[in-house]
């Protein structure tokens, strides 16, 4: 469980950095990025990890006269890490949305599905669905269930 918490952070990390460094096109107020990277962390023990994902991201900003700020956010795709050899892959699909009046989050809303292989062939597919407004939290559900999704 903490490896898949800790391989969703690292693909949410490069997915962030791809709307920084990636290849942007807009379409109709969108902008839209197809991702295609590789990272490789080195740790003081332990072998190197290889992160890659290839995804395609499309999200929408929106700022109101009345400063609110509004982020919508999909992306799809594949991830692949790489320690000591052994391959661990994910197919995700993933929805956002932030809406920040102030800076201050008003409305977070998350809707994630992951399938994960591990090198030994095992699928478990992990659900991620949470809301909160006003800081606080209305909803809140995570799951994994062995197999796709």
């Amino acid at each position: 469980m903490r490896t898949a918490i800790v391989r969703l952070a690292a693909i949410f990390a490069l997915v962030a950095g791809a709307l920084v460094f990636g290849t942007a096109v807009s379409a109709d107020g969108a902008t839209v990025q197809d991702v295609d990277m590789c990272h490789t962390t080195v740790f003081l023990y332990g072998p190197p990890r290889t992160t890659c994902v290839d995804a395609h991201i499309e999200y929408n900003t929106t700022t109101t006269p009345s400063g609110n700020f509004s982020v919508d956010a999909n992306f799809h795709g594949t991830s692949t890490v790489t320690v000591a050899g052994q391959t661990t892959s994910s197919a995700f699909n993933n929805h956002f949305h932030v809406l920040l009046q102030d800076g201050t989050p008003q409305v977070i809303n998350v809707n994630d599905r992951e399938t994960i292989t591990s090198p030994n062939g095992q699928t478990v597919c992990i659900t991620n669905h949470f809301h909160s407004a006003n800081g606080q939290i209305r909803f809140s559900d995570f799951d994994v269930t062995p197999g796709a999704c």
